[in-house]
């Protein structure tokens, strides 16, 4: 009908403006960096120059590798090249016109030169004669310049190294870079002479000139609507990450699959997949709705999402009709809080951010979060959320589960028999974040909405690079001789930590850029670790800015250290323009030296150096942070070794809410730098725990300690420890040695102890609720009056220790030695076995022992066939799963009540179930097929059915199969019913 054409074409169109809108956050824009690195968080304002590459055939394996480092050391300039040549032809284009097109309408030509360059009667006749007054000559292979063959390029100063070798002439990272950075310093100079005259310097055609400069100008009144907001120019993004790979550069990473559960399979002998591929298959093949990408800092996350999506939609743009449009999502591009009340955004909120963070904002076509949701729900697009930990580190539990509600609101609530497909879902997150929210609640599985089960996710955990993956990457991006890959790769395996370093795809990007500076110190003895590449890539960062600074290099550093204090402080959250520039306010005013270096600056020159240096950036309209999580967490840690060299009566500036692993992890890496400071920070740390406990200042020194052994350094020796009302719940604490440590009253739920010696401490009314003890050494220990209800020992030494007043419900101790220990109480429920010094605990003569964990919720019934090899369980996530005895292992769920299963039961003859809802009705299985026989509705007694789920039972007759099934509901006594299930009556 004319009303269904009418509306397929308005969902063509909207799917169209969507498609165009997200574009920008689907490909990389030209020098995008990725490997964790920064992602645009504002429109670039740089005007665009593009270059043609002119090239010899023969050499085109040396011209992709000399192109890519040429476009890295140009991307720190003032302008964005992108460079194309003849291998963006389009198939079946007429290439000779589609050259002769990019030739006239190039802003320049590279030429490439070499003998077979010269030799070639294509360039000579074809191409020289449209490039030769806008050319940037390069001598790429050795030349003869009294060569007949160079007439066409008479009087054109060629580009050689200042030793007057070619590129490839060159020996060693260090020659080939500095010929890079002058080639790169030249062009710049002529692009900006050219914008700054408005006319080329190169003498020829004065029409053709005049295009040239035409097109260059255009370009530059394209971003001139940037420069006339002051407040873009303060939110500009600036990537200090330079030279990591580009799209064409990506080495794919391998992964582990995975799935699921409540119970995490943490067994290496999980399938290792390309990792890229497997995901394409669950996006474009499988019927599972959503996928988990997860790996650690550095593994390569971000730049996977981007290059999933980048290849998906290369197949929906040539077949939409078949393939979805995959819209990337970039965590942190989008709002923490939003409101004056600070709340959660709303998948609203999150969706506006992305589209405003990616839309161009002079393109006039309206594009509204209703329309990504609609694509997602009508199966037209699939949706790529990068980075969930970004967010979910600043939240409470509960906001935590709020957030990813909201994610995962973008698919509809159906019925169960909607069988409509939907668009799936993938969520990127750090390993670890991801773990502690999936144990915690079953986040991902559901919470307070639909009832999701481990069969409807794929997971894939990314691993470090292998040798193989080591070397392709440094082939990409060096372009080096085999040789002097080999070389690089055996600096790799001489320097300690490097080799594991560079398992990682982002600090394989940071060694490659400093690989000069890590064989000096190698040679000096000196430790390499991710904060000493980090110290490189800050270093030369500030060194390359150095011009556009008002603050001092010292000063800018203690800057941004202060500046990631006070974010962590908030919690994460950006500050606005104001909010910022009154911080730097007060924070001048408290440092009195600094401020008076700049007595005689204007304090707003000083404000705009602030919310213009390199490493923060605006994430909102006016709200400014670190452009990455782990620049925030190097300074954080920088301001806590600072403060470790503190005299000991300055400790309070160590007081803070727990920073992450990474922030630890940074700051003993930079204690491993210097000896005395390591001292310092070892006497700092002893004085803080000796001393009477100072809260978050004693959690963080014993974190600091903590870290410090696992990186095998020099530990510090306290005396004593103090840490009662300490805040330890969930922390893992390992390998320690406590001299009467004082836990009074101190949080440690779900805190596991393994191998620790705690000899003679003191545990007086702590919190020890699921706490673990594993083979730990605590005789002598005092437990009086604490809560340690589930708590578990496992093989330790709890000779003499006191139990006064202890509450030990459901606590287990195994394996322990108790003797003269006193005070237990009751321990009537408390589990004793093969332990010395008290009566072990009867356990049954045989028993067979299976877990059963899938349900999301609740489990309210369950029943067992008559032959003892099944069972089947209720639950609260309105399921009923068929579980095998033998093995354990769920063979299927039964999906179809709207409410909670509140019983079941099977046949006689094991062949089907039957179960009763709070949605008032029966429904009858089959246990071989999983499909819902009948429904029974209307029963007789359906105004009762505010049921009490505990004590109501369905019981099947022995007569055959179901010929009477009796309905108890509580102490109501209803009476027994005739059910016939051949009419459901």
């Amino acid at each position: 009908s004319q009303a269904e054409t009418s509306r397929s074409i308005s969902q063509t169109m909207k799917e169209a403006q969507v498609e165009e809108a997200m574009r920008p956050g689907i490909a990389e824009k030209n020098a995008y960096r990725s490997g964790e690195a920064v992602v645009l968080k504002a429109k670039p304002s740089k005007p665009q120059v593009n270059i043609f590459v002119s090239y010899a055939h023969e050499d085109i394996m040396h011209k992709e590798g000399f192109v890519k480092l040429l476009a890295n050391a140009l991307g720190n300039g003032d302008y964005e090249y992108s460079f194309i040549g003849d291998e963006a032809i389009p198939i079946g284009e007429e290439w000779h016109d589609w050259l002769q097109e990019h030739l006239t309408h190039c802003d320049f030509g590279l030429l490439l030169l070499s003998t077979s360059f010269t030799a070639s009667v294509y360039i000579k006749e074809s191409e020289l004669p449209l490039l030769r007054e806008k050319c940037f000559p390069v001598a790429l292979r050795p030349l003869n310049l009294q060569s007949a063959s160079l007439k066409a390029l008479a009087q054109k100063q060629i580009f050689f190294s200042k030793t007057g070798k070619s590129f490839l002439e060159l020996k060693g990272v260090a020659q080939k870079d500095h010929f890079l950075n002058d080639l790169a310093r030249k062009i710049e100079d002529r692009v900006k002479k050219l914008f700054e005259a408005g006319k080329s310097i190169v003498s020829g055609d004065d029409q053709s000139l005049a295009d040239v400069a035409g097109v260059i100008a255009r370009k530059a009144a394209e971003t001139e609507w940037r420069e006339c907001a002051p407040e873009s120019i303060d939110g500009m993004t600036l990537d200090i990450y330079q030279k990591t790979y580009h799209h064409d550069s990506y080495v794919v990473p391998t992964g582990r699959t995975g799935h699921i559960s409540r119970i995490p399979d943490t067994s290496d002998r999980r399938d290792t997949v390309n990792a890229i591929d497997y995901i394409k298959s669950w996006a474009l093949e499988s019927d599972v709705p959503f996928f988990a990408l997860l790996g650690d800092f550095g593994t390569g996350k971000t730049f996977t999402c981007r290059m999933l999506a980048r290849q998906i939609n290369a197949l929906h743009y040539d077949k939409p009709e078949r393939y979805p449009l995959c819209i990337y999502i970039d965590m942190r591009l989008v709002a923490t809080r939003i409101g004056p009340e600070k709340r959660i955004p709303k998948l609203l909120n999150i969706l506006e951010d992305a589209i405003a963070n990616t839309k161009d904002p002079l393109n006039k076509k309206e594009v509204k979060p209703e329309h990504i949701i609609q694509l997602v729900r009508e199966n037209r697009a699939m949706i790529v959320y990068d980075g969930l930990d970004e967010k979910t580190v600043h939240f409470t539990q509960e906001e935590t589960n709020q957030f990813i509600a909201e994610l995962w609101s973008i698919r509809e609530i159906r019925d169960k028999d909607d069988t409509r497909e939907q668009g799936k879902v993938l969520i990127s997150c750090r390993t670890h974040y991801f773990r502690d929210i999936f144990e915690q609640n079953r986040l991902f599985l559901g919470r307070d909405r639909e009832g999701r089960s481990s069969s409807e996710y794929r997971s894939c955990t990314l691993l470090p690079f292998g040798d193989n993956q080591i070397r392709e990457y440094l082939k990409k991006r060096l372009g080096s001789s085999d040789a002097e890959i080999e070389r690089i790769v055996g600096l790799f395996e001489q320097v300690h930590n490097l080799k594991e370093l560079a398992g990682r795809p982002y600090t394989l990007s940071l060694i490659t850029e400093f690989i000069p500076d890590l064989e000096k110190l190698q040679e000096e003895g000196k430790p390499i670790n991710t904060a000493r590449l980090y110290d490189l890539t800050v270093q030369n960062t500030l060194q390359r800015d150095g011009g556009k600074h008002e603050f001092s290099f010292d000063h800018k550093r203690r800057l941004m250290k202060a500046l990631a204090l006070e974010i962590h402080r908030r919690k994460g959250a950006g500050m606005k323009a104001e909010m910022l520039e009154e911080w730097l306010d007060t924070w001048l005013y408290e440092h009195p030296v600094i401020k008076d270096a700049y007595s005689n600056m204007n304090r707003e020159t000083l404000k705009k150096d602030l919310r213009t240096a390199t490493f923060i950036i605006r994430e909102q309209e006016k709200e400014f942070s670190f452009a990455h999580t782990s620049l925030q967490e190097y300074f954080l840690a920088g301001h806590i070794v600072d403060a470790l060299a503190l005299p000991p009566g300055e400790m309070g500036v160590l007081a803070m809410a727990m920073p992450s692993i990474e922030t630890l992890n940074f700051a003993v890496e930079m204690l491993a730098f210097d000896n005395v400071l390591l001292e310092s920070a070892l006497r700092s740390i002893e004085a803080v725990l000796e001393h009477a406990y100072r809260k978050e200042a004693s959690e963080l020194a014993l974190a600091l300690w903590q870290k410090l052994l696992e990186h095998g350094m020099k530990l510090p020796n306290p005396g004593v420890v103090h840490l009662e009302d300490a805040e330890l719940s969930g922390l893992k604490i390992r390998n320690l040695v406590f001299r009467n440590g004082c836990f009074d009253r101190a949080k440690l739920r779900g805190t596991q102890f393994e191998h620790v010696k705690l000899v003679s401490s003191s545990f007086r009314k702590a919190c020890l609720i699921n706490a673990e003890f594993l083979s730990c050494q605590v005789s002598g220990g005092d437990f009086s009056m604490s809560e340690a209800v589930g708590s578990i020992w496992r093989n330790s030494n709890l000779q003499k220790s006191l139990w006064d007043g202890a509450h030990l419900r459901l606590a287990s101790f195994v394996g322990c030695d108790l003797s003269m220990s006193s005070n237990f109480g009751d321990i009537s429920e408390t589990a004793f076995a093969h332990c010395t010094g008290q009566v072990n605990t009867l356990l049954p003569v045989a028993f067979h022992l299976d877990i059963f964990t899938d349900h999301l919720h609740s489990i309210l019934s369950c029943a067992i066939s008559p032959d003892g090899n099944s069972v089947v369980s209720g639950s609260d996530d309105n399921t009923l799963k068929v579980w095998d005895v033998a093995s354990g292992t769920c063979l299927m769920t039964l999906s179809g009540h709207s409410g909670s299963v509140l019983s079941c039961a099977i046949s006689p003859d094991g062949k089907s179930v039957v179960s009763g809802s709070s949605d008032k009705t029966l429904k009858v299985w089959d246990v071989a097929s999983g499909t819902c026989l009948m429904t029974m509705a209307n029963l007789p007694h359906n105004e009762t059915a505010a049921w009490d789920g505990a004590a109501q039972k369905l019981l099947s007759s022995s007569e055959g199969s179901w010929r009477w099934i009796g309905i108890s509901a509580g102490t109501r006594r209803l009476p027994i019913e005739l059910l016939n299930p051949e009419s459901a009556t």
